[in-house]
């Protein structure tokens, strides 16, 4: 996974992975890259210096994750096409958080109300003054008592029936947000693709099919003048025919294998061999013994039905075994912690109890008594191909902390470190801190006033 992001005069390219670990999907950078160059060739190029440099094993990659640009990939010259001359089948990684994004813009030129405009016209009223914000943010903390004049033309707009209708109506984006949001979890791959899409379309199209735009929206629609009221409804019909049209361009290019693999995300004892079968035949995986396959299968099948038997609940069972796996860490003797921004969806499952279907796999392949080579190669295979682009927009976030006036002579070296720390590192800042005041030659090189002799390469 990668994508590239304009940093003051610099652009920088996070190289990201995603893999399938002993506690699950893992996703971590590699390095960063420093090249304005953006051509296809040029980014193919460093993306295979990084591969080489990092001692991954090239026929281990699966897939190419990328924003949906032409250069990234594009059918004709692109990253993923130059790639896949050096890999066979290697699977197109689409972001489907930019592509539900982009669906929406579409969208929105269907209405009779230029929503965008309002929004920059909001935007350049408080942006242009300080004073200005500092009201705005008086307005939201204590806006019952306070408030803020609106600037007269955009009132004028936001009073008009049509927009007014216009407005309740856009809260069906509510649905795609929901959407995007789940898709940029880290523990959401290409597996989790097909529910996570058809579920939208269909309650889109169940809004198109029944013309249900919201209690709100219709009872304006039935106060308004009659010729506008069929001409806002018609402009409703297109926006989502549109966002449903854009979103299909990229999801039926794709729609057979997903469902394939969606397979393996749903409940395992619905999982059955034919499944399997179909999912080889469409992703041209290679290198299996299929009857040593179809034995794994079984076995794994009959090992969750004991364990599902179990009177310790089956999320119960999981949550122990990956917290047992964890502390078997053997790179530090300290104990292992979630990084703060997977946090909020480890509390989040907990509360409503939900089986992560990687960690199911994870728990079946260790406590099965024979191993299962051929079905491991398959589940790392699949787990290994992103839904999204989402991580490594994380890693940009951490960057705006990284790059600062402050720190304006930094190297791009010491900046991919300290991404990799931030990124891949599952220690606590508390422990990590304790680790630290417990190694004496380190404390005495850090309290030493011997001068820094590392030259830049």
């Amino acid at each position: 996974m990668f994508d590239a992001s304009n940093k003051g005069n610099t652009k920088f390219f996070p190289v990201c992975v995603q893999y399938f670990s002993k506690i699950g999907v893992k996703k971590g950078i590699i390095d960063l890259i420093d090249d304005a160059d953006e051509s296809a060739t040029n980014i193919f190029e460093n993306l295979m210096t990084v591969i080489k440099k990092s001692g991954l094993p090239f026929n281990g990659l699966t897939s190419i994750g990328a924003d949906n640009t032409n250069v990234n990939m594009g059918n004709n010259h692109s990253v993923y096409t130059l790639f896949n001359n050096e890999i066979e089948n290697l699977f197109k990684g689409n972001c489907y958080c930019h592509i539900l994004h982009n669906g929406v813009k579409w969208g929105l030129q269907q209405l009779t109300v230029d929503i965008e405009k309002f929004l920059m016209i909001t935007y350049a009223h408080f942006s242009l003054s300080a004073k200005r914000i500092e009201e705005l943010k008086s307005y939201y903390e204590f806006y019952e008592q306070d408030f803020h004049e609106i600037p007269k033309e955009l009132e004028k707009h936001f009073q008009s029936e049509e927009t007014l209708c216009v407005l309740p109506f856009l809260r069906v984006l509510f649905e795609i947000q929901t959407t995007n949001l789940e898709l940029q979890k880290e523990c959401i791959t290409a597996i989790d693709l097909y529910r996570i899409i058809t579920s939208l379309q269909y309650k889109l199209k169940q809004r198109l099919d029944t013309d249900f735009f919201g209690i709100h929206c219709r009872q304006i629609l039935n106060r308004i003048p009659s010729d506008t009221s069929i001409e806002l409804q018609a402009s409703f019909e297109r926006f989502i025919s549109t966002f449903l049209e854009y979103v299909d361009k990229y999801f039926s290019q794709n729609v057979a294998i997903l469902e394939a693999i969606g397979h393996f995300g749903n409940e395992i004892e619905n999982l059955t061999w034919n499944h399997i079968q179909k999912c080889i035949e469409l992703t041209k995986i290679k290198g299996f013994n299929e009857d040593n396959l179809f034995n794994e299968f079984t076995e794994l099948k009959l090992t969750f039905e004991i364990i599902k038997k179990k009177q310790v609940p089956l999320f119960d069972q999981i949550q122990f075994f990956l917290s047992n796996e964890q502390e078997k860490d053997t790179n530090t003797s300290l104990p292992m912690t979630i990084r703060q921004n997977e946090m909020s969806e480890v509390d989040e499952e907990d509360q409503t109890k939900v089986i992560r279907s990687h960690q199911l796999w994870v728990m079946l392949f260790a406590v099965n008594e024979t191993p299962t080579l051929n079905m491991k190669k398959l589940i790392c295979f699949l787990y290994s191909i992103p839904a999204s682009n989402a991580y490594v927009e994380c890693v940009f976030s951490d960057m705006k902390h990284l790059l600062n006036d402050s720190r304006n002579r930094i190297s791009v070296e010491s900046i991919a470190a300290e991404l990799q720390i931030r990124r891949n590192g599952s220690i606590s800042c508390i422990d990590m801190h304790k680790y630290l005041l417990s190694q004496k030659e380190l404390l005495e090189a850090i309290s030493s006033n011997n001068k820094y002799t590392f030259k830049k390469q």
